[in-house]
């Protein structure tokens, strides 16, 4: 995993201190100059408290009656979403198992199975209705203990349903209506059924009752001293304490009670004309709120919008007395409020005579760290205090200062991504790097992806930075974690350098095995997404070992840590060069050699652009392809290519029809067959 060496712990400069034999001044201890006025302020505060203490009191209650209509409310809501959308999620997940094809809609074996699972997964819900475009319905239900079918005609109103869920995406909540099977009012999902090749199949009807919805937002609101409810189009009463149990006021054509039939003749009164808001200060955030006298006494209504479950939006909410506050009292108190704020601003002036003395070293302390914060390290060293805890806490700034200097020159020394041994060994020595460069033996590593630049003209900008990140997340830890320093992202194409910063004689050794760990994970990458429907193209790997400088690379103002060199031009061609061998990791002969690795075959020769002498090269294969009885036959029939060309090319057709998906073998038939096979491949691009 890429490691960020600006969250790493930096070295911090030690104190430069006193010099030896400095006299140090004499400096008041902070606890001196508040004992000083403490002592005046504790006085005028205990009058105070005793004052106010009364009022906090009752401006607490009323604070706290408030804070507890938002608990209630806010668990009113949870109820309500903890009830209903695992519903959603659960039919949901049936319509995609009979979009997938794992139910077939006319299996009514496996689908009474099925449902009759579905029903334990979700005990608020009675019971299931399918209903087919055939004009069939199947009713599945619990009854006594176990999950019982029945058949039926079609509904006029399931089929108004059928014929409105063919255009729809997903399921809906419907307006409450009376459910014969469970003879009780109930709240309606629909979900849409299609089959895997997205002809729709039928709907499934889904109740759940509304007194359940009364009897659980009762048992929430114990203990409040408040009623809940919840009406849906503003007039109408889905749940209340009066509907936990079944009325004969409820019936098929009638499933739900207005307002005044409910019979609360506190909540009948929420949309009186002569009632007021509550104003925003005293609610709490996403709350609306009624004040209303009835009878002489007022009342509180608390209320949210909650609009996921079906058109008509719900008022969740609950009320209260306000007389429970005091407002006689609350009267009295902020009489004696006014007597204890004259006592304060007693206190306040004291506290400013301590406040001018104390105040002016922590503004200079917000000063710097506003400085600090934004990246400026090069603030001048606060000053010396006569307070002695200011004083201390002032050094300790400054060296944490230094500190911070010191990392933010590391960090944009090497970029953000280094792997931990650099950053480690960087963190603990920083001045063992040349920061001017150095030539040393590196081996550089090239990737890039096929058709990158075609696939992303048909995708968004997001789409195609997603994609990318993804990616580079992936190819970025197999680098780092083989001791990779990854120099630069170019498009959709990576350089990498092995054996720099820190030093690794087995560098090409390293960069071989991320070659083929890259390779691996790209074939992944690439199937998962190809799967998806998105032609992404292979990657391409070329690697090279040579002598390079190695160091800052850049402007005075931005520097990045990087590589120069022929070998870093060498190894980016030969990652074009797979193009042209069919293959897909790419190393130079003196890659291969440094790394003594046998599990490659020789390609042939490349003539680099800007390079007169041609470049050996050896396509990378996967660990212990080199015992496998064709690697050895390969071999022979390359080493004759120079002599015995006709014997080479039987042997490498007989390879050929062995190895049918060998795309490097088959490219280097048929440059044999074009007469080509033998010369070095001169490369004009990359």
């Amino acid at each position: 995993m890429p490691v960020d060496i600006a969250h790493r712990p930096s070295p911090i400069a030690p104190s430069a201190g006193l010099a030896r034999g400095e006299r140090r001044r004499w400096r008041l201890p902070i606890i001196w100059l508040l004992v000083l006025a403490l002592p005046t302020l504790t006085c005028v505060a205990v009058a105070s408290v005793l004052l106010l203490g009364l009022f906090d009191s009752r401006a607490y209650t009323h604070t706290l009656i408030r804070d507890r209509a938002d608990t209630l409310l806010d668990s009113m809501v949870e109820a309500l979403t903890t009830h209903l959308d695992p519903v959603e999620t659960q039919f949901a997940a049936v319509a995609q198992e009979f979009g997938s094809g794992a139910i077939e809609v006319g299996d009514d074996e496996a689908i009474y199975r099925y449902l009759s699972g579905v029903l334990t997964a979700v005990p608020q819900v009675p019971g299931i209705g399918l209903a087919r475009p055939d004009r069939r319905t199947s009713l599945f239900f619990r009854a006594q203990g176990h999950v019982v079918r029945e058949r039926r005609k079609t509904s006029e109103r399931a089929r108004q349903w059928e014929d409105e869920a063919v255009h729809w995406v997903g399921g809906r909540w419907v307006e409450p209506l009376w459910t014969v099977r469970a003879d009780r009012p109930a709240i309606m999902l629909l979900e849409p059924l299609r089959a895997h090749d997205e002809t729709f199949v039928g709907i499934l009807a889904v109740p759940v009752p509304l007194d359940a919805l009364s009897r659980l937002l009762t048992s929430l609101a114990n203990g409040f001293d408040q009623t809940p409810f919840v009406l849906f189009d503003r007039s109408r009463v889905l749940a209340h304490p009066l509907l936990q149990k079944p009325s004969d006021r409820l019936t098929p054509e009638h499933p739900i009670l207005t307002l005044d039939e409910l019979g609360d003749p506190v909540l009948a009164h929420i949309w009186d004309a002569h009632a007021g808001p509550v104003p925003a200060d005293e609610l709490p955030p996403s709350t609306e709120g009624r004040r209303v006298a009835i009878a002489g006494e007022p009342y509180i209504f608390m209320y949210r919008l909650v609009t996921k479950y079906g058109e008509a939006p719900w008022l969740v909410g609950s009320y209260f007395r306000e007389s429970a506050v005091g407002a006689a009292e609350i009267s009295r108190l902020m009489r004696l409020g006014m007597f204890g704020g004259a006592i304060l601003v007693i206190a306040v002036l004291l506290s400013v005579a301590c406040g001018r003395v104390l105040g002016r070293p922590i503004r200079l302390f917000a000063r710097a760290a506003r400085e600090v914060q934004n990246g400026n390290f090069a603030l001048p060293q606060l000053g010396d205090s006569r307070i002695r805890e200011f004083d201390e806490a002032g050094r300790a700034f400054n060296d944490m200062v230094d500190g911070l200097r010191e990392r933010e020159r590391i960090r944009d020394l090497f970029g953000k991504y280094v792997p931990a041994e650099v950053a480690e060994t960087v963190l603990a020595d920083p001045d063992s790097l040349e920061l001017g460069g150095q030539k040393r033996e590196i081996t550089v590593l090239f990737s890039d992806i096929e058709n990158f630049t075609a696939m992303s003209e048909g995708l968004s900008p997001d789409r195609v930075l997603a994609l990318l990140n993804a990616y580079f997340d992936g190819v970025g830890r197999i680098l780092v974690a083989h001791s990779g320093i990854i120099v630069d992202f170019v498009g959709d194409a990576v350089f990498a350098v092995f054996g720099a910063p820190i030093a690794h004689a087995d560098h090409a050794r390293r960069a071989l095995a991320a070659a083929r760990e890259v390779e691996r994970f790209a074939q992944r990458f690439s199937a998962e997404h190809q799967a998806r429907g998105l032609p992404f193209g292979a990657t391409r790997i070329g690697v090279h070992t040579g002598i390079a400088i190695v160091g800052n690379i850049g402007s005075r103002d931005r520097l990045k840590y990087g590589a120069a060199g022929d070998v870093v031009n060498t190894a980016a061609r030969l990652e074009g060069a797979n193009k042209v061998f069919g293959s897909r990791i790419l190393a130079s002969a003196v890659t291969i050699r440094s790394a003594g690795d046998a599990d490659a075959r020789p390609m042939g020769s490349v003539i680099v652009k800007g390079r007169t002498a041609p470049v050996e090269v050896f396509e990378v294969l996967e660990p212990g392809a080199s015992a496998d009885p064709w690697h050895a036959q390969y071999l022979v029939a390359f080493e004759w290519l120079s002599s015995r060309a006709h014997e080479a090319t039987d042997a490498i057709r007989r390879l050929v029809a062995e190895r049918p998906d060998d795309r490097a073998l088959s490219r280097l038939l048929d440059r044999l067959e074009q007469g080509v096979a033998g010369s070095a491949i001169e490369l004009t691009e990359k």
